[in-house]
């Protein structure tokens, strides 16, 4: 057993937390003998909680995640023993049975991480990552946060239609979705549109935008859509796939974007497109990899390979036969004849093939004597031409 009287608020987990803020989040009409509220009111009490501090906690959509996070702030730090006191203090004995076995876990997982000097520091970082469900379970797990395949963006009143994504996309498709409702964990300390927007910028590759009246309608979709463009606009790379849900005015910033639309499901498969619309396709690497494997050979500078015999060598978008009875010597070239290649050995060769004959020194004089002449013969042609020219100008 752990003794919670050494285990201060800070080791309390995201799953511990979230089981508090959904026992003490409901309000409760029947008080305690004391006159206290018996629900996150009557925790605050307790704790000594009032003033400024009570209006912020009023106005938060998770009242009892308010209430740890301004405990948090404190000098007086707060013990898992003080903890269950105020539950017991406010007959919330429910609470306390619902919560011992996970603060005993806490309390062993805090206790660990002292001993290594990092208890405060790892609770602090992790706990402002978690944003969904799937963070808790993998933050236990020993995991990095979840990343998911889209985020839905839809209307409350579209919600059956949301459904029917989820099932046709996630158990269909094998594809990771995160929604508001399903995955968001309650945040006391944040707006709900700033953690919606890290997920969206962070977490989810694509935004699935199902449009229609109800959507048009509300100025936190509009504003999440207009910010999801943005992120891809930024980011260089397709992030919205719009779904054109009802009919209605489809925004300004849409009108130029190719869409789904599921009144024409007849005409194609529009769940199959839709997961083709979402799934990311890895680079390929077969094109690096060639390009490696080339290199390498030509950094270990590797002899052409002599051909087979009797067999056939890829020259280009040809095919020549190769034909010969020994294979080559080093010093051998191939001869190309007549479409065949052949190998012929430089001992083979005359020499009176390769020689070059060039003229004697009687030769080069006769060549000056000839070029001489007809240097002068051009001349004299050029002289008659002047004087027919001038004789027919006289005329």
């Amino acid at each position: 057993m752990v003794n919670f009287v050494f285990i201060p608020l800070v080791a309390m987990s995201p799953t511990a937390k979230n089981i508090f803020s959904v026992l003490l989040n409901p309000p409760k009409v029947l008080q305690t003998c004391d006159k206290c509220f018996r629900d996150w009111r009557g925790f605050a009490g307790v704790l000594g909680i009032g003033g400024e501090a009570n209006a912020i906690i009023t106005s938060s959509p998770d009242p009892t995640a308010a209430i740890f996070d301004i405990l948090k702030t404190r000098e007086e730090k707060i013990t898992f023993e003080q903890l269950l006191k105020v539950l017991k203090k406010i007959d919330r004995w429910d609470v306390v049975d619902d919560t011992t076995d996970i603060l005993e876990k806490d309390g062993k997982v805090y206790l660990e991480r002292l001993q290594k000097g990092d208890a405060q520091e790892v609770d602090i970082s992790v706990d402002n990552k978690m944003l969904t469900y799937d963070d808790m379970i993998r933050y236990e797990a020993g995991e990095p946060m979840q990343s998911y395949d889209a985020f839905l963006l839809y209307a409350e009143e579209d919600t059956p239609f949301a459904n029917e994504i989820i099932e046709n996309l996630e158990k269909k498709g094998n594809l990771h979705l995160c929604t508001k409702d399903r995955d968001l964990i309650s945040r006391g300390e944040r707006f709900e549109s700033e953690v919606l927007m890290q997920l969206i910028s962070e977490r989810c590759t694509r935004l699935i935008v199902v449009l229609s009246p109800n959507f048009i309608k509300s100025p936190v979709n509009t504003f999440l859509m207009d910010f999801g463009q943005t992120t891809g606009l930024h980011e260089r790379r397709r992030k919205i796939v719009p779904v054109h849900y009802q009919d209605c005015e489809i925004p300004i910033q849409m009108r130029h974007t190719v869409m789904l639309h599921y009144n024409r499901a007849g005409i194609y498969d529009f769940w199959e497109r839709f997961r083709n619309c979402i799934r990311t396709v890895a680079p390929p690497a077969i094109a690096a990899d060639r390009r490696i494997v080339e290199n390498s050979l030509e950094s270990q500078k590797i002899p052409e390979l002599s051909p087979k015999v009797n067999g056939e060598i890829p020259q280009g978008d040809k095919i020549e036969t190769v034909e010969r009875n020994n294979s080559p010597q080093l010093n051998s070239k191939p001869v190309k004849k007549e479409g065949f290649f052949r190998f012929s050995k430089k001992k083979s060769v005359k020499k009176k093939d390769s020689a070059i004959n060039l003229p004697s020194l009687s030769g080069l004089d006769k060549l000056e004597e000839a070029d001489s002449e007809a240097k002068e013969k051009k001349r004299r042609n050029k002289g008659v031409v002047k004087r027919i020219k001038a004789l027919v100008s006289r005329s």
